[in-house]
């Protein structure tokens, strides 16, 4: 019975019984895990993921540097206690703030640090 989809072609993870304690099973154990290592690695599966994880880390670097120099942008700063005011209190929509702070956020301004 399986309740889940293997998430690498061909691999069906196995049941394994091991204890520290007693000293039983872990050659089994160790042995399941490599094979499971080998087979990620003959699908292709550990390089793509792989790849995956440096896109989302390159986006995620662009990301916290475009928001650390918006947030250290003084016309940004100027503005933003207010608006969070506004939206909070519905004075205007999360939209039109979003456009304000953007339109004042000069894209030239310097790096903070």
């Amino acid at each position: 019975l399986h309740l889940m989809r293997p998430r690498v072609e061909g691999w069906t993870t196995p049941v394994c019984l091991c204890s520290a304690l007693e000293g039983r099973g872990l050659p089994e154990a160790w042995a399941a895990v490599t094979a499971h290592a080998e087979a990620v690695r003959a699908a292709g599966v550990f390089e793509a993921r792989r790849r995956e994880q440096s896109l989302r880390w390159m986006w995620t670097e662009v990301h916290e540097r475009l928001l650390a120099r918006f947030d250290a942008d003084p016309a940004v700063a100027t503005l933003r206690a207010r608006l969070e005011d506004d939206v909070a209190s519905g004075r205007t929509s999360p939209t039109h703030a979003a456009e304000q702070l953007l339109a004042a956020h000069r894209v030239d301004a310097e790096p903070p640090g």
